[in-house]
């Protein structure tokens, strides 16, 4: 009968002690999680201390020095998005004769706060025995 209350006692206290101490652990600066297409900016006194844009699991001290125990409690962690939103261009042919031969098509990624549009032109390329049709071959 001990073994069992000993057991459902240690249950419970690792029910409500594990999220607790991460909690602390994460409000002192010991460790971060950057989520996929996100990155942390961590500024302190007006001074930007690190940058994470890569998704993971940070052991802060390791990536900002001493400054990571104070830069939660004295400084700002800024979350920033960095996903691509694509317009989506339903009219224009996919697969046609014009796009196979090398002409210039036109995407457009839209980007979500200022909401204007940023146009890059990408050219279409035919690959065929390692040389590409977009440019003519030399005349030798």
């Amino acid at each position: 009968m001990i073994f069992l209350n000993s057991a459902v006692f240690t249950f419970f206290a690792m029910l409500i002690g594990v999220p607790v101490f991460l909690g602390i652990c994460r409000i002192f600066g010991v460790y971060t999680i950057v989520q996929e297409r996100s990155c942390c900016v961590y500024v302190l006194f007006g001074k930007v201390v690190g940058v994470l844009d890569q998704p993971g699991l940070y052991f802060l001290p390791a990536k900002l020095g001493l400054a990571a125990f104070f830069v939660n409690i004295f400084g700002k962690c800024y979350v920033l998005d960095i996903r691509l939103d694509q317009e989506y261009r339903r009219s224009e042919p996919v697969n046609s004769e014009e796009r196979a031969h090398g002409h210039r098509h036109l995407v457009r990624d839209v980007d979500q706060r200022s909401h204007r549009v940023i146009c890059s032109r990408i050219p279409t390329r035919a690959v065929r025995c390692g040389q590409t049709s977009a440019a003519p071959p030399s005349a030798a």
